[in-house]
This record gives structure tokens, sequence and C-alpha cells, in this order.
């Protein structure tokens, strides 16, 4: 437990279990010496009791990276992020000879935007 005392309103550092992560958290309810006792996630603002800080470790070592950690991880050879994962993709990529399927593809969203555009959504 942290050796501060804390105030309803304050930020402080947890374990989010939703997040599954380390975030910044705001503090909602402290007990009489000050301890946090119930705090909200800055990030997903999901409401739980005071862990007890952070849990995530700084030296961490990276020679056995799970899965997960490794899609989000960006690559060393300073490639972007690609604009849709494979898990959310819901049809085959593209490629550059698509060139008919793109046209075709443009042709719908312009014309979405256009029946949108008459019905006043923008």
């Amino acid at each position: 437990m942290p050796s501060r005392r804390y105030r309803a309103g304050e930020s402080l550092e947890d374990f989010c279990r939703a997040c599954n992560t380390d975030r910044m958290h705001t503090v909602i309810v402290v007990d009489a010496d000050g301890r946090p006792i119930r705090v909200d996630c800055g990030f997903c603002h999901s409401e739980h009791n005071y862990r007890g800080g952070p849990r995530v470790t700084v030296g961490r070592t990276a020679s056995t990276p799970d899965a997960a950690s490794r899609a989000r991880r960006p690559s060393s050879n300073g490639e972007p992020f690609p604009l849709v994962s494979e898990r959310e993709r819901v049809a085959p990529s593209m490629s550059v000879s698509d060139t008919g399927d793109l046209e075709l593809l443009l042709q719908g969203a312009a014309a979405a935007a256009q029946n949108d555009a008459g019905r006043g959504q923008k």
C-alpha cells in the first residue's frame, strides 16, 4: 500500500484487470487513513478495488514474449502498423493488381456517401 494519504479525485497508478496492464486511475473511495479502496481506470473507466499499485516490471525479459504481445509490438525494421489487423478482416486483403475491385469499392462508397448526404446525414 502507498505510504502517502490519498483523497478522492487524485490520480495513482494501479493494475487494471480489464486492460491487463498498469494504468493511471482516479481514486474514488479512501479509508480513514487515506489509503485508496476503490479506483476508476483512466483508460477503460472500469471501477474496481485498489490492487496495491503497478505490477508490470520494467526489466521484463523480452526473450519469450507471448503471441498477443508480439502482435501489438511494432516491427523493429521501421514498417508501419497494418491498417487492419488480420483478426479484424472481413474479406481477403486486396492487392495493387485488384484495381477493378478497388474501383467498384470506391464507387459504392461514393454512392453511399451521396445517399447519406441526400438524407441530411454527414
